[in-house]
């Protein structure tokens, strides 16, 4: 096996079915040209043939984190999609208990964090886990800490009550008392049947199920479920499960978003 200028077609569907194997995704025709150059890159890296490359994935385990790290796409916003917070915002007024919220496929935070202060503002005790495959994106989430631009979607009042500016470095830092709710951790979505987090009152998993099939799709949203406890609310990314109603739920009435109520 030797490296053109791609990948041919045995070749390509070889990686795209060893990717799909490990973390259950399928990369976009669009990105075609990135995945081939991530591989291209890390194989070189390694000094090995591109077949002695593959065999190492397939056994080494730290091999293989650090191709991943390269493949997985960490692109997140504070608030993506408001209407979805809102619905957040609206379950956390009507329960006013300590609630236990899931940041699935969290990337590098900002979700997370988003629900934490959702939670904070309607007064409402949380305990937030933040979970995705990638080590590098996780240590970011961890970390808190964030160039000005990327907080641009948070109010100045926002920023002030729940964080701090470094203004040295130009970036706004998580403050504790966010901190204190937050916990994240790795999870691969591909394999959720094991997953210790149970008795969840909020699941929020918005753009990462376009990257699955869709019956892995189906697959993971009825695995989240299992996750909710009776009148729990799953949020789900626009458009990500079209033409499909989830057994055990009904959909949420604010049809502004992709939520549903489990019975």
């Amino acid at each position: 096996m030797k490296w053109s200028e791609g990948f041919d077609a045995e070749q390509s569907a070889l990686w795209h079915s060893l990717i799909e194997q490990r973390l259950g995704m399928v990369l976009p025709s669009r990105q075609q040209g990135l995945f081939e150059q991530c591989i291209k890159s890390s194989w070189q890296q390694s000094g090995l043939s591109l077949e002695q490359y593959l065999a190492l994935l397939v056994r080494d385990a730290e091999a293989w984190q650090q191709l991943a790290e390269r493949l997985l796409i960490h692109e997140t916003q504070f608030f993506r999609h408001p209407p979805s917070f809102a619905v957040v915002a609206q379950h956390c007024r009507e329960r006013q208990q300590l609630l236990r919220v899931w940041s699935a496929g969290c990337a590098t935070g900002e979700e997370t964090w988003s629900l934490a202060i959702t939670a904070a503002e309607q007064g409402c005790p949380v305990q937030v886990f933040g979970t995705d495959y990638s080590d590098a994106a996780l240590s970011e989430a961890r970390a808190g800490c964030y160039a000005v631009r990327r907080v641009s979607r948070l109010s100045e009042a926002q920023r002030e009550r729940f964080g701090s500016y470094d203004a040295a470095r130009r970036h706004w830092r998580v403050g504790q008392s966010l901190r204190a709710q937050v916990v994240f951790g790795r999870q691969n979505l591909h394999s959720l049947s094991d997953y210790a987090l149970r008795d969840m009152d909020i699941v929020f998993c918005q753009n990462v199920l376009i990257y699955f099939r869709r019956f892995e799709r189906r697959d993971i949203v009825q695995k989240m479920i299992e996750h909710l406890r009776p009148g729990g609310l799953l949020v789900l990314g626009p458009g990500e499960l079209s033409g499909w109603q989830p057994v055990g739920v009904r959909r949420h009435p604010d049809l502004q978003t992709l939520a549903y109520l489990k019975l």
